[in-house]
């Protein structure tokens, strides 16, 4: 199962995210939890920061950490600890994943060290491994920002990392059972779906209920 949660900034969609994953992984005894961190550690500003606030989000819930170490030439990937994995170590079809985020992903794509790719070029590369990674899982939840509402920055090179995350977005969309946009902590059903199963309310917190009701 492929499951996409879109959302704004601090909006409570990676904590929907890892009860979904949670939850899913619990269906299958043989299950590995997994989750995905394509952020560069090394990109400097707020992400060791940011790093580390996931990190104690999901402290006890059973995941394994993979890191994106790189995109080029060929994907490549690392557990948190630096040690390398292969692909076959990684994903398969006991995997649970938790894929966090498309946003980061289609950054390093797309702004590489010795310059920068082209809107069509970026989404190519993100999608190859979008789908690489949903097909070799059992289950996938792909994490990921609400960006439509931001495109007014005037910015040739952001416009056109804006353009190519929501053109990967729409694809992951399309690629998914369920879509679903948390908005202050509250997941809303985006497709049919989802919407057959999803409890709408507005109680805090909401995750228990609509996750018993939609997986």
């Amino acid at each position: 199962m492929n499951v996409f949660v879109l959302g704004g900034s601090a909006s409570g969609k990676s904590a929907f995210a890892e009860s979904v994953s949670v939850s899913l992984s619990k269906k299958n005894a043989q299950s590995k939890l997994v989750y995905f961190a394509t952020l560069d550690s090394d990109s400097g500003g707020d992400s060791a920061e940011r790093i580390a606030r996931h990190q104690n989000m999901r402290k006890g819930k059973g995941f394994f950490t993979v890191e994106l170490s790189s995109l080029f030439p060929s994907f490549s990937f690392c557990s948190q600890f630096g040690a390398e994995l292969s692909f076959e170590e990684v994903f398969s079809p006991f995997s649970t994943v938790l894929f966090e985020d498309v946003g980061n992903l289609v950054a390093r794509a797309m702004f590489q060290k010795d310059g920068v790719l082209t809107e069509s070029e970026a989404v190519e590369k993100s999608i190859s491994l979008i789908e690489l990674v949903a097909k070799w899982s059992a289950n996938t939840i792909f994490v990921s920002n609400e960006v439509s509402l931001e495109m007014s920055a005037k910015n040739p090179p952001i416009l056109s990392y804006l353009s190519a995350l929501s053109r990967v977005n729409a694809f992951i969309a399309s690629l998914s059972h369920q879509s679903v946009f948390v908005i202050a902590g509250i997941p809303v059903a985006l497709n049919d779906e989802a919407k057959k199963t999803a409890v709408f309310h507005s109680q805090k917190p909401p995750f228990d209920s609509f996750l018993k009701s939609t997986f």
